[in-house]
């Protein structure tokens, strides 16, 4: 038997087989697909990343650039926050209202009617510009840093808010980001802002987004309950008219128009939606009915501002004077010169 010839079943391998196992690549093979997959390993949180990015640069970029341009257009007030009011003379009297509501709150008074200005007449406070809402929301506010600072500071963030309810309302309507930003600075910010600059009640003006957004499902698409979606718009409306009756008024003409003209365009296409439409209006009537039709003409009234007023001075400071004191003032004699 030769040496060099096979191994038996349970003996070593020959040499020149162990020479060919030692020179396969097997040991420099190996490693290689480890290596791959720990490099593929770090681009998965890499894209992750990425993709987050992508989906909040819309979400935070465009309120941040109007946040940026509401402050540097009243940079003055952000500079010196406690010696003046954004608006002059309107900031003034929304001091005033907001003060009082803060103090009502405390005070347990009626807050939608009061007698501390036009003494012994009074005011109405909800048929003035007391954006009644807003000043009970900030009433902590109010009690905390004053009413001045407050409503510089509502004055700051009042365009800021008007453009991002309509850039995320526009953006879910057509699906653009740089459009929908774009118009919506044209909203906040546009000849609206510049002409009511110092009316507060007129510039925080985020109700007329949230109509045609909820016009929109009512008229257009239709594939909500009309329900639910009356109900939000009423809320909506209640709300805005705690704030600013004028706002409610310019944004239902504007709807009234464009209804009246889509129906002119396609009267078949509204006829057949009219139902849905006329639904979710109904339920719409309740909560904003609810919300505001009680303060506003009850409470706040002239002619119930005026009754409760007069309840509440005191009889001899209305009742006529008496005939003795008729007759001594007849007697005495006038002066001559000064007050």
């Amino acid at each position: 038997m030769s040496l060099e010839g096979p191994a038996s079943p349970g003996g070593d391998p020959p040499a020149d087989a162990a020479v060919t196992l030692a020179e396969r690549p097997i040991a420099t093979e190996l490693p290689a697909e480890p290596a791959t997959t720990a490099e593929a390993v770090p681009t998965k949180p890499r894209e992750a990343w990425r993709s987050r990015l992508s989906r909040a640069v819309p979400l935070l970029v465009p309120p941040l650039l109007y946040a940026i341009a509401s402050s540097y257009n009243y940079s003055h007030f952000l500079a010196h926050p406690t010696r003046g009011v954004p608006g002059g003379a309107d900031g003034v009297i929304y001091s005033w209202y907001f003060e009082w509501i803060e103090q009502s709150v405390i005070h347990l008074h009626n807050p939608f009617a009061s007698t501390a200005m036009n003494a012994p007449i009074g005011v109405n406070v909800m048929w003035n510009t007391s954006l009644f809402a807003l000043a009970l929301v900030c009433a902590p506010l109010t009690a905390l840093i004053g009413a001045g600072p407050t409503i510089g500071f509502l004055a700051v963030l009042a365009p800021v808010a008007s453009a991002t309810t309509a850039y995320f309302v526009l953006r879910r309507l057509t699906g653009r980001a740089s459009s929908s930003a774009l118009a919506a600075a044209l909203y906040g910010f546009g000849p609206f802002f510049a002409g009511q600059n110092g009316h507060l009640h007129l510039i925080f003006a985020v109700f007329p987004p949230l109509l045609l957004l909820f016009g929109h499902e009512l008229f257009v698409r239709q594939d909500k309950d009309p329900r639910r979606t009356g109900l939000w718009l009423g809320v909506a409306t209640g709300l805005q008219l705690l704030i600013s009756e004028e706002i409610v008024v310019l944004a239902a003409i504007v709807a009234a128009v464009s209804v009246v003209i889509l129906a002119a365009t396609d009267w078949r296409a509204v006829a057949g939606r009219v139902r849905h439409a006329a639904v979710g209006l109904g339920v719409a009537a309740w909560p904003s009915r609810t919300a505001s039709c009680r303060p506003v003409s009850d409470w706040t009234s002239p002619a119930s501002s005026v009754r409760e007023s007069r309840s509440t001075t005191p009889r001899r400071a209305t009742s006529r004077p008496s005939r003795r004191c008729r007759r001594t003032a007849s007697r005495t004699p006038a002066t001559s010169g000064g007050p």
